[in-house]
């Protein structure tokens, strides 16, 4: 029979399970309304629709309730928004919002019950000159973290299994760090020190009851911790590299798990690869951060522009000059970056777990590749130009672009030592 009980759907939240007893949702509309002096008849004005917002009254019962609510509790207090599949609603993409209540009684005793309060998390839009893409690479890499951290959740579990289960699911995590390590020592030494302390950290993190959500944001925190490095536009193109190759990483890659293995083995080999596809995928996620945070030649003419500024200010020494100029990515680098990004995106798409950590790849696949061709249609193509002789680069600038603003963008492509005498030698520069 086709009764509206049989439309309901199992509540979950990030993929964790608890039932509902009573819910509520506010919907509406904002209104403002003028009433002015001496005027009898007001005014009032719609300000749009208003954030919808979802109560839900929500237990665990059952000889093991305690371990369901630790688990509700960590994906509640994951930051970020999460996947609600409401019982009524369906599927909304919500942020917790304020105070989880938990609350046991000695008359209900193996349950408890949970005050969850919802908020839808909607968009986030700038009204931005030319800047939507890399806004656009910004959300859709937050999703794909979020998808992950869902995912992560769901499949790690090391509860009622043997200690020597965990003791290998920590040994294999910490060769995946030592690769890290070992990797980023040379180039990132941030990156390198924020693996050691995750590494040592293993021991308290994954032991049952296990801190997922702790483990989430410190992997997190391990990509991002190089993000402070950038003094021109190589380095900031090289840590984008160095998180594409880590994710590309052997290491990192996912086991076998076998029917022929035993049980235990494949909760071990299980949560070692859901470790590794954390990892893997918050390692690109933020390598596109990375990238998008990088100024666009319509951003970075502005910013020049707007700030007044010609030439290095007056007592700063030559290498303070170079060391903060971060300009755009040129064509051959986005072209390079294009190919890089595809390669990586495709082997990813074929080793990920879960239907919606593959969407959310997806989809920053795609904002990556709208990003990067907007890029190239502002970018022009590199051309060998000569000086006559030694002249300050503003000089130049004006002579070849008609704007002497640019003198640093040829400082910068070229390593010069001094923007005000420019050698008389080929110079790599924008066409246009």
């Amino acid at each position: 029979m086709d009764t509206w009980l049989y439309r309901l759907q199992p509540a979950t939240f990030r993929g964790v399970y608890f039932k509902v007893s009573a819910d509520e949702a506010t919907y509406g509309r904002r209104s403002t309304t003028h009433e002015y002096p001496l005027r009898n008849v007001p005014f009032t004005d719609d300000m749009g629709r208003k954030a919808r917002r979802y109560s839900i009254s929500a237990y665990l019962v059952g000889g093991d309730y305690m371990v369901q609510r630790d688990r509700l509790l960590t994906a509640l207090e994951l930051g970020g928004p999460g996947t609600l599949i409401h019982p009524f609603y369906g599927s909304l993409t919500v942020h917790v919002d304020g105070d989880i209540r938990v609350s046991h009684s000695r008359d209900n005793g193996g349950m408890c019950e949970i005050s969850l309060q919802f908020v839808e998390s909607g968009q986030l839009n700038y009204p931005t000159s030319g800047g939507a893409t890399a806004q656009n690479v910004v959300t859709a890499a937050d999703k794909t973290d979020a998808s992950l951290g869902e995912k992560f959740l769901q499949d790690f579990g090391l509860d009622g299994f043997a200690d020597w289960v965990t003791d290998d699911v920590i040994g294999n995590v910490s060769g995946m760090l030592d690769e890290v390590i070992s990797v980023f020592n040379v180039v990132d030494t941030a990156v390198a020190d924020a693996a050691r302390l995750l590494q040592g950290d293993l021991s308290v993190l994954f032991p049952p009851p296990t801190q997922g959500a702790e483990f989430i944001r410190r992997t997190q925190e391990m990509w991002a911790a190089g993000r402070s490095i950038y003094f021109n536009t190589e380095s900031a193109i090289s840590a984008v590299d160095n998180l594409k190759y880590i994710a590309s990483d052997s290491a990192l890659s996912p086991r076998g798990n076998w029917p022929v293995l035993s049980a235990s083995e494949q909760q071990s080999v299980s949560c070692t690869n859901a470790t590794a596809q954390l990892m893997r995928g918050t390692a690109i996620s933020q390598s596109a951060r990375q990238f998008s945070a990088l100024p666009s030649p319509v951003s970075y003419n502005d910013a020049v522009k707007s700030s007044g500024t010609t030439h290095p200010a007056i007592g700063d020494s030559p290498d303070r000059t170079r060391q903060r100029q971060v300009l755009p990515v040129s064509y051959d680098q986005l072209t390079r970056q294009r190919v890089t990004y595809n390669r990586l995106f495709d082997q990813e798409a074929s080793r990920v777990q879960g239907d919606l950590p593959f969407m959310m790849l997806e989809d920053l696949r795609q904002a990556v590749s709208l990003d990067i061709q907007r890029r190239l249609q502002q970018t022009a193509k590199a051309v060998v130009r000569k000086p006559d002789e030694v002249s300050p680069a503003v000089i130049l600038a004006a002579d070849w672009y008609d704007d002497a603003a640019r003198g640093a963008e040829i400082v910068a492509m070229n390593d010069i030592i001094h923007p005000g005498f420019v050698p008389p030698r080929p110079l790599r520069v924008a066409s246009r």
